[in-house]
């Protein structure tokens, strides 16, 4: 991206053309990722083109032409890396809550529901069954029991009936998890590659993941003891790749943060990071780690070594 920042701002020099053609041949992965970024430009110049805004505060026309080029870049890593942070499904949603907010919902049966960050539900009681619609993240079901009214939990194409009394559910854009913590739940979901309906009842201490296509995941189990530390404002991560400690970190922020590298994001750390400050988690990694960072405010955080 700086490559072409400079590339685009003006003509390269003589010595500028050469460093960039030594930068090329030092490794496969820079060729590939300057033709990656080349092709998501030529994207971009097929978009309409925007008028400038009227007021002067806001335009760049006084600006050297990396700044606007910077600006723009900025944008598309919003929009293209992380535009499942908008949280438009919790606009219409019964209840929801926002990045980094968890809060508990009293339901007219006794039930009680805990929503993770970014979270959203539909809830759907009637005299025959109790129905609530995970739209977005995750939640933790408190279920009072009624017999003549089932309780069920949809969610990513299939369903998770409680057969007892708290389990929680998590929905994301590949698949969907539940995890059971106490008593008993039956997850159900349609499966393509089965070409018929399959069900699993869990036990405590037992989850499965599964998506329309595929279908149930096998069963496995978890740790009772950080299965929903999140409801207690922490995250807990033993032998985690750091990728995917990242990537719990970023549900929890505002802004994007972006480990660099495959061989980083599959370092295995171990931490108990607070819920309700990603940024101070950041701190740590990086310190015991011993890792760099650019960053462009909070909005976006590059790790590398």
């Amino acid at each position: 991206m700086a490559w072409l920042v400079r590339q685009d701002s003006q003509p390269l020099t003589g010595s500028e053309k050469s460093s960039f053609k030594n930068w090329l041949q030092t490794s496969p992965l820079h060729r590939k990722a300057w033709e990656e970024v080349q092709t998501l430009w030529s994207d971009l110049d097929a978009l309409p083109a925007v008028p400038a805004p009227a007021d002067k505060r806001f335009s760049f026309a006084r600006k050297p032409a990396w700044v606007a080029t910077m600006a723009i870049a900025a944008s598309l890593v919003l929009f293209f890396f992380f535009p499942g942070k908008t949280m438009v499904v919790g606009w219409t949603a019964d209840k929801a809550t926002s990045i980094g907010e968890i809060r508990s919902v009293d339901l007219p049966d006794g039930s009680i529901v805990y929503l993770n960050t970014a979270t959203a539900i539909d809830i759907e009681f009637s005299a025959e069954r109790r129905t609530i619609h995970l739209l977005q993240g995750e939640a933790e079901f408190h279920v009072a029991r009624d017999a003549a009214r089932p309780f069920v939990v949809e969610a990513g194409g299939g369903t998770a009936t409680a057969l007892g009394t708290v389990y929680g559910v998590r929905v994301n854009t590949e698949n969907a998890t539940v995890t059971v913590l106490e008593s008993r739940v039956e997850v159900e979901c349609a499966s393509a590659r089965a070409g018929d309906r399959q069900r699993e009842v869990l036990e405590a201490a037992q989850q499965v993941s599964y998506a329309p296509d595929t279908g149930l995941n096998p069963v496995r189990q978890v740790s009772l003891e950080t299965a929903d530390t999140w409801r207690q404002g922490k995250l807990i991560f033993e032998d985690e790749p750091l990728g995917d400690v990242i990537a719990e970190l970023n549900r929890y922020h505002h802004g994007h943060i972006q480990v660099i590298g495959d061989t980083l994001n599959r370092m295995t750390v171990n931490g108990v990071f607070p819920v309700d400050d990603p940024l101070k988690a950041i701190d740590a990694l990086k310190k015991s780690l011993n890792l760099s960072s650019s960053r462009l405010g909070d909005l976006l955080i590059l790790l590398y070594m």
